[in-house]
């Protein structure tokens, strides 16, 4: 499994393996559309500062990945290709936290 960290919109590659997270830089573009647009990315997510001393976090899913399920590891919600949670701490403190919940969540598939 790669985990890719990316300032841009589209990143993968037909290299990449089917197993692939990207996350994405809070000052890069993002779109619904954004694994859509990738090849091979299953799961896909934006942290952005939200209010002070929060991050937001935006997960999208491609395919068979169900990323609500990964959002409310974060108390977040919305739905199975599309969803989000805010948390408690920066994007630097809570990054790390974050990018091993999606690695042990995408391992699920």
């Amino acid at each position: 499994m790669e985990v890719r960290h990316s300032a841009r919109k589209c990143c993968g590659s037909p290299a990449t393996g089917p197993s692939t997270i990207e996350y994405v830089e809070p000052e890069a573009e993002w779109t619904s559309r954004a694994p859509a647009a990738r090849h091979r990315t299953k799961l896909s997510f934006l942290l952005s500062e939200g209010n002070k001393g929060k991050t937001r976090i935006n997960f999208r899913g491609e395919g068979n990945v169900d990323v609500l399920d990964l959002a409310k590891q974060f108390n977040g919600g919305g739905h199975n290709q599309a969803a989000g949670a805010v948390v408690d701490g920066t994007i630097p403190e809570v990054e790390s936290r974050i990018v091993a919940a999606a690695v042990a969540h995408i391992a699920k598939y």
